[in-house]
């Protein structure tokens, strides 16, 4: 008997949410009264009311006659290229997955430290693939094989003398498991005005702890399915401050799959 197989669609409310805990919220969807954005940077905190906010989500106000008001907040990356960014993960199998990551410079060497346990990554893969795509734009790939199916594995990418946090990843499972197999659909994060992909995330992992309980995301998905429209006009600064920052939270921990779109090589006809 096959895996059965689940897929988490989500689409942003601009009218009404529905509950998702038993701590006082709402059975019944919220009927919204108004809605604000908000502008913010990184780090930057601001006091909305009682609430003190300072990360990308929606948050709601009780009006107490059975309405809610919808405060938005953006927050806007910092558009300084990074050294190293984090590690970025897709093309995951049961005993294999793939590790990505951008450096500003060659960074010959690099590789990735891996194994089951935090404190002991003592298996390391040194086969990096590494491809300039524009100057200061380096992408390294390695490909991770001779895993074990459904195992939790601990990461850690350098390149120049530079090291990434300890991240993780769960191999998927074999083929003939029963296990159930959840796929989340997001996607058409182009925009940097607002921080869409981001309220999807968390609305998606507030869906997910009400209907099977609280853990982390990559705990109750398996894979994230990108349905298009990262970019809108295909450049690479875009690709590191609006693809892979909006990607941030999941990217190092969940393999991510991508439909390419129109826009994607919108100013680059060789992408």
């Amino acid at each position: 008997m096959k895996a059965k197989v689940y897929l988490l669609l989500l689409v942003l409310p601009l009218i009404a949410q529905a509950s998702i805990n038993d701590d006082g919220e709402p059975t019944e969807p919220r009927t919204i009264k108004s809605f604000r954005d908000y502008r913010s940077k990184i780090g930057i905190s601001h006091t909305i009311g009682d609430l003190t906010l300072s990360e990308p989500d929606i948050y709601y106000t009780d009006n107490g006659d059975g309405t809610w008001n919808a405060i938005r907040l953006t927050v806007q990356p910092d558009e300084t290229p990074a050294e190293m960014t984090a590690p970025y993960l897709n093309q995951a199998t049961a005993n294999s997955i793939q590790v990505c990551w951008k450096t500003k410079s060659t960074n010959d060497g690099s590789v990735v430290y891996y194994g089951t346990s935090p404190d002991a990554l003592n298996s390391q893969w040194s086969m990096v693939n590494t491809q300039q795509i524009v100057p200061n734009y380096y992408w390294h790939t390695a490909q991770l094989t001779g895993l074990a199916p459904n195992t939790v594995y601990y990461y850690q990418v350098a390149s120049g003398g530079q090291l990434s946090p300890v991240c993780h990843f769960r191999t998927l499972p074999s083929a003939d498991s029963r296990e159930p197999f959840r796929i989340l659909m997001i996607g058409d994060h182009q925009r940097n005005e607002r921080s869409d992909y981001e309220w999807l995330l968390r609305m998606a992992k507030r869906t997910l702890d009400s209907k099977y309980g609280e853990a982390p995301l990559e705990d109750h998905i398996r894979l994230l399915m990108n349905v298009g429209d990262q970019v809108d006009s295909g450049s690479v600064r875009q690709y590191e401050f609006t693809h892979l920052y909006k990607s941030r939270e999941v990217m190092s921990h969940v393999p991510i799959m991508t439909c390419v779109s129109n826009n994607a090589p919108y100013t680059d006809p060789q992408l």
